[in-house]
């Protein structure tokens, strides 16, 4: 009998942090979903840097990324965040999703 990887057992829980007294899980994405988020980001900010768009619509589009990958996050808890602590944690998401590709890139060697 041949053997079965059974990839449905591996946790999706990627990295914890810390808000409120909350530990929140931030969880893998699709490597689609990580190209799209990252993209949106870099686009927004560039649109940013050239007047083309508001910091308030930068700040959606990093609530929209952050909601992603963050199942036990709520709009009223981001709403609690400045804009430093929304852009620091949504920086370290993009840690773990390279993380999670620099892993999943070693396993295929």
């Amino acid at each position: 009998m041949a053997e079965i990887l059974n990839l449905d057992e591996l946790s999706n829980v990627v990295k914890q942090f810390q808000f409120k007294g909350q530990i929140h899980d931030i969880c893998e994405i699709s490597l689609g979903d990580f190209i799209t988020m990252t993209s949106e980001q870099k686009a927004m900010e560039k649109k940013l840097e050239k007047g083309g768009i508001t910091q308030e619509e930068l700040v959606l589009n990093y609530r929209k990324n952050i909601l992603r990958v963050i199942p036990t996050m709520t709009d009223e808890t981001l709403d609690l965040m400045t804009v430093r602590q929304l852009k620091t944690l949504l920086d370290f998401i993009n840690t773990a999703a390279i993380d999670q590709q620099v892993v999943e890139e070693h396993a295929k060697k």
